[in-house]
């Protein structure tokens, strides 16, 4: 990795360091270190571009101001999930929350089951290209 694709990944110890800049849109994830207690929390419906932003101590999200219109009447709701055990627990937590809100089930995931390998058609290619790696 060399220290450079790695350095796009967001994490930060508390809300303050984290200096989210307008185009961190997925779930927060936030683990209390002495418990092992983690939230999560993001979007739960009317999916749209949601950014987030940290200036000093202060932290926001809402809707970007790239989006020229909104039909009459949109709103978007906003989900939080708290679960014991660690970051994995919260975000199965939060995932579980998110497919009941929405009627869907998780589907298998092959990887899990069976050895395997995955292609990206040469992606990965143009990436480190792009980094210069």
């Amino acid at each position: 990795w060399r220290g450079t694709a790695l350095s796009l990944t967001k994490s930060a110890k508390g809300l303050h360091a984290l200096g989210a800049n307008g185009l961190d849109c997925g779930p927060v994830v936030s683990t209390e270190p002495n418990t092992g207690t983690t939230l999560v929390w993001s979007t739960l419906d009317a999916h749209k571009i949601v950014p987030q932003q940290t200036s000093g101590t202060v932290y926001a999200m809402g809707l970007s101001a790239a989006i020229p219109v909104l039909p009459r009447g949109y709103n978007y709701s906003v989900m939080f999930a708290a679960a014991p055990g660690g970051t994995t627990a919260g975000v199965y937590a939060w995932g579980a929350l998110i497919r009941e809100y929405h009627g869907t089930v998780r589907l298998p995931s092959v990887t899990l089951t069976h050895v395997g390998y995955y292609t990206d058609d040469g992606a990965y290619y143009y990436v480190w290209d792009n980094y210069g790696l």
